[in-house]
């Protein structure tokens, strides 16, 4: 994912809402505020492009489609990524099938950071959020 639609909080931000959440807290609360823990993922799309359009641009959209699937940053097209949910590769595989060009979607390739082989989910928890290393 691009870093600029990753949404990683930095140290201002966080001390800054620590700031104005300490000011309200009962005297007997501890606040811990973190940011997001970015899961790296492995993506592979394959697609069969309509018959007589450049493979390329529809390749690209099906890429931009796909990251901003994923993106946590609410956007015109998504509300952002919740946590707590897992990355489904049939649910890529609809995200591309939607992108205008394509004829066919196989089913994505999903590999999570430090596994080693394909899976048809990967399942995040807590505050994990999908970070695309590459596709």
């Amino acid at each position: 994912m691009p870093a600029a639609r990753r949404a990683a909080p930095d140290r201002l931000f966080l001390d800054t809402i620590c700031t104005y959440l300490d000011s309200r807290r009962l005297i007997t609360t501890e606040v811990f505020l973190r940011g997001p823990n970015y899961r790296g993922i492995w993506i592979s799309t394959g697609i069969k492009v309509v018959a007589g359009l450049n493979d390329a641009p529809v390749r690209e959209a099906v890429r931009q489609a796909i990251l901003a699937f994923l993106s946590p940053l609410p956007s015109d097209t998504n509300s952002g990524w919740p946590l707590t949910r897992s990355v489904i590769d049939l649910e890529l595989a609809a995200v591309a099938a939607r992108v205008p060009g394509v004829d066919f979607v196989e089913a994505p390739i999903l590999i999570a950071e430090g596994a080693g082989a394909a899976v048809s989910r990967i399942v995040l928890a807590g505050l994990d959020l999908p970070r695309v290393l590459r596709h």
